[in-house]
């Protein structure tokens, strides 16, 4: 029971599956040589982010070049390598507007000898929003109550979500590029 209650903790299976050994960064089966990295960033948004940030921050510490996670509304909890940010949710308002600015901010200055870890979790689509072209927050905030009161599965109101946005969807990762990524997420 213990190992299975181990497992579905954020902050303990990051500390296992993250390993840093002189300056080689192990997570799970990939490593990097964090010599040959220019700047490491941790970007991450999620109402389960924070542990995963904390297990971060506690393991790269001032290897962190930049390190910004939106998180629920009522986290307090701060850490001294990566800051960061409350929003909203379930419903998105103006916080998680500026919070994916942030977010796109840190992907944009990532290059190709960069390395981004991403802590994603559950509850991103209304803590971070950065509309597609033609879609205002009015708009991002009726779609979001519609598909909250539709009945539909979670992941089909992820499948609207993610053509509504620039960063859901794979859209992180493709403004991060050329610079590695890492994804770290739990459900």
């Amino acid at each position: 029971a213990d190992a299975g209650i181990r497992r579905v903790i954020p902050y303990q299976s990051v500390r296992e599956l993250v390993v840093l050994e002189g300056g080689i960064l192990h997570i799970g089966e990939l490593s990097f040589d964090l010599g040959e990295v220019r700047r490491l960033y941790v970007a991450g948004v999620g109402k389960g982010a924070f542990p995963i940030a904390q297990a971060l921050d506690e393991i790269l510490g001032d290897r962190i070049d930049q390190g910004f996670v939106i998180v629920k509304e009522g986290e307090k909890r701060r850490l001294p390598h990566i800051e960061i940010f409350e929003s909203s949710h379930p419903i998105p308002d103006g916080r998680s507007l500026r919070g994916a600015e942030r977010i796109r901010g840190i992907l944009r200055e990532a290059g190709e000898r960069d390395l981004v870890l991403m802590a994603v979790t559950g509850g991103s689509s209304a803590l971070m929003n950065a509309p597609a072209p033609g879609i205002g927050m009015a708009d991002v905030q009726e779609i979001n109550r519609l598909l909250l009161n539709c009945g539909a599965a979670i992941g089909k109101i992820n499948a609207v979500r993610k053509h509504i946005d620039l960063l859901k969807g794979g859209g992180m990762a493709r403004l991060a590029e050329p610079a590695r990524t890492v994804t770290i997420t739990f459900d």
